[in-house]
């Protein structure tokens, strides 16, 4: 449950999952790997970590099609129930992607979940790859 997620992983880790995705859009690549070597360290919750980040994928993809459909603040304030600066900021992330890169951003992040689930590879290695992998994504 979500009450079970904030138990294990600080509300700070939903800001970084945050300024993980904003590195990203922005393609810095560096202060990228920084942060999630961070994140790792702080939690060696890399599923958490994982699906943290494809859910701020998904949650950017709603939002972006809602964009798509003219919605405005208002709709997502009361939508996700959340700040008026925070639903600023996440409008102004999903309008960084396309929604085509949203997609596939969530199918990395999905792969990658699988791996970690079914392999025995080094966890940290790919994680990064992951990350590796978003910034390739045109």
């Amino acid at each position: 449950t979500k009450e079970d997620i904030d138990k294990l992983i600080p509300n700070k880790s939903e800001d970084d999952i945050f300024d993980l995705v904003e590195y990203i859009s922005l393609r810095k690549v560096e202060k990228a790997i920084d942060l999630l070597d961070e994140l790792l360290f702080k939690a060696d919750q890399h599923m958490l970590i994982i699906s943290s980040i494809g859910n701020h994928f998904k949650r950017l993809y709603e939002i972006k099609t809602y964009l798509l459909k003219g919605k405005k603040l208002e709709f997502f304030i009361s939508k996700y129930r959340l700040p008026q600066f925070v639903c600023e900021k996440l409008m102004n992330q999903a309008s960084k992607f396309s929604l085509k890169q949203l997609n596939q951003l969530i199918k990395v992040c999905i792969n990658t979940e699988i791996k970690l689930k079914s392999s025995t590879t080094d966890k940290q290695m790919e994680m990064e790859l992951m990350l590796f992998k978003t910034f390739m994504i045109k």
